[in-house]
């Protein structure tokens, strides 16, 4: 027998809600229409999932593909960041949000 729990993302404004108890104002699986039956195929891709909804920082000029095109060009991440005008920890934090991996500079 399958389970019946139903697992899902809240979004920023529910994840508030939760934190302050006001678990009635998130709606339920019921409410989005969401049932076992709907849900047991699996995430598109494993990365989908990692983004939720993606980055609306203070930097949403900078995207994972712009990341890996720099990447690949050989850049490191410092030489990233000056590109992109943003502070060098900034850029290793979305390249770890975004999944990515960066390859060292060779002399």
């Amino acid at each position: 027998m399958r389970s019946k729990i139903i697992r899902y993302w809240l979004t920023d404004v529910e994840l508030a809600y939760a934190r302050a108890g006001r678990f009635d104002l998130i709606p339920t699986a019921a409410d989005r229409g969401l049932t076992p039956e709907n849900c047991n195929r699996p995430p598109e891709s494993a990365d989908s999932s990692r983004y939720r909804g993606g980055y609306k920082g203070k930097y949403p000029h900078v995207t994972p593909d712009k990341i890996k095109a720099g990447s690949d060009a050989g850049k490191t991440i410092s030489e990233l960041a000056e590109e992109f005008n943003i502070p060098r920890g900034t850029l290793s934090t979305l390249i770890t949000y975004y999944g990515l991996t960066t390859r060292r500079k060779k002399a």
